[in-house]
């Protein structure tokens, strides 16, 4: 399963079941430095606890403190095509994108 290939792969610890995954196709300049932001309607509406979330490591989403960033993002290529570019970050190259990294 892909989720268990990724989690071995980042060397994290699942607390919670995956319910959810999404894929994407995401292009263009202007993106949203974080398109992972999540409502916590949402996450409620898909855990039957939340308490596996703990608030005080998370971000909240400039001006709607309803929506939280989570800790970190995996994402995965499945395609040679564009890249990923982290506007905050000090490395301003865009990183191309190489399937299966």
């Amino acid at each position: 399963e892909l989720v268990d290939v990724i989690r071995m792969l980042a060397g994290i610890r699942q607390v919670e079941e995956c319910r959810t995954f999404m894929i994407a196709d995401v292009w263009g300049q202007d993106q949203d430095p974080h398109i992972d932001h999540i409502s916590l309607k949402d996450l409620e509406n898909r855990y039957k606890e939340l308490n596996f979330l703990d608030l005080n490591k998370q971000s909240s989403s400039i001006g709607l403190c309803t929506r939280i960033v989570p800790t970190f993002s995996i994402v995965v290529y499945f395609n040679n095509a564009g890249g990923i570019r982290f506007p905050q970050s000090p490395m301003q190259e865009m990183i191309p994108g190489k399937r299966g990294r």
